[in-house]
């Protein structure tokens, strides 16, 4: 095992907690977030063993479980659960949830790219992607 790979699980064991001694909300609910939790670590892990970087696989982790963390309903969770993709507006693409992670669908894109030729709104929301994710430039997106 990468020593990296183990701040994947402290992030989900950390989550995981969080969900087991949530206040306020049924069993149900606690158990439901979870599971949902630990269905995040072989989508980290399969992200990470692709090679792409930690501190951007951790923030997807971060921001799908505190969305987790905060959903009252299966719906919710499902939607949570569900890869963050765009559909097209006949102007822009756009998010399909609130639950929309950024960098989560950076690292998609990215996979799309190696399968098929990507258009041209495509291409322009990788590097939209790219500026947000790393201001400081694409020649620092490397670890």
């Amino acid at each position: 095992m990468d020593f990296r790979e183990i701040e994947i699980f402290e992030v989900i064991a950390d989550l995981y907690t969080k969900a087991e001694f949530s206040e306020g909300v049924s069993l149900k609910i606690r158990e439901m977030r979870k599971e949902s939790v630990l269905q995040l670590l072989p989508h980290a892990l399969s992200f990470f063993n692709r090679g792409y970087r930690l501190d951007i696989i951790l923030t997807i982790i971060r921001k799908k479980g505190n969305f987790i963390l905060g959903a009252t309903t299966k719906q919710e969770i499902t939607d949570i659960m569900k890869p963050s993709l765009t559909y097209y507006n006949y102007h822009e693409l756009v998010p399909k949830t609130p639950y929309h992670i950024e960098e989560e669908e950076l690292l998609l894109m990215m996979e799309a790219i190696s399968s098929c030729q990507l258009n041209e709104l495509a291409i322009n929301r990788i590097f939209t992607l790219y500026r947000k994710i790393f201001p400081e430039g694409l020649y620092y997106a490397t670890e």
